[in-house]
Parts: C-alpha cells; structure tokens; sequence
C-alpha cells in the first residue's frame, strides 16, 4: 500500500443526531458535488478544544489525522487509543516524542493529541475507551 498522501482538503459536518447515517453521509457527499462548501476544513477544527471524527471504516480518518499531525508536528501527538488500554505512554512515544511530552507538560503552550482509534475492535470493554 502507497503511503502517499492526497490533500482532499475535506471539510467536515456538524453531527447532526436528528439524522441517520445514510442521510448524514448523502448530506456530506451531496455538499461536495455541488461545491456547497459547508462544514469546516482542518484549519477551522483545529481551533477547537475538542473534537471527534466519526466516519465509515476505510474513509480515510487515520491518514486525515497523521497529515495533520505531521502539518502541526512541533506542538502535536499521535496516539492510538488502543496503545493507552495497555502500554505507558512513554512507551509509545520514541525518545524525540518523550522529550516534547516532557517539554509541553512543563510548559504553558498549548499542543494537539490526535488520538486515533486504528483498531476499534481492540477496546474490548467499555471501560477501556474511559482507561485510554
């Protein structure tokens, strides 16, 4: 599989729970083939304190947020929920990621977790989504 990556310049859609699945997803595909730009694009997300993106298995999301991770990587983490079920979180950061862990925890700037479920099947419990 090509590593290569495409930016799509996605935008992103307010979840909506009034709506089912097949009516949020033909909203967001509709919206782009009609150049309806709606939604917000990552510049816009990242001013958020807190945000989840939803979609389909496949759709893109792991390589959405390694883009952005590598885009903002001096004030950015990327970490994989099921990784902090089980393992500490200096062993999942390498030597270059645990420094600036250390730097950012002293410090007063502000960073940006991009915390990905790569596997979702690997959060066994419910407890283990609260744990991680």
């Amino acid at each position: 599989m090509n590593n290569l990556f495409i930016d799509l310049n996605r935008r992103f859609e307010t979840y909506q729970d009034n709506l089912t699945p097949d009516e949020l997803a033909q909203q967001s595909y509709m919206s782009s083939l009609y150049a309806n730009q709606t939604g917000k694009g990552w510049d816009e997300l990242l001013k958020d304190r807190l945000l989840v993106i939803l979609g389909e298995p496949g759709s893109g999301k792991t390589v959405e947020l390694k883009a952005q991770h590598k885009r903002v990587k001096q004030t950015s983490f990327f970490l994989r929920l099921e990784q902090l079920v089980t393992e500490e979180l200096t062993s999942i950061f390498d030597a270059t990621d645990n420094a600036k862990f250390d730097k950012w925890k002293t410090g007063k700037t502000d960073a940006t977790f991009f915390l990905d479920a790569v596997d979702e099947s690997k959060l066994q419990k419910e407890e283990d989504f609260f744990k991680a």
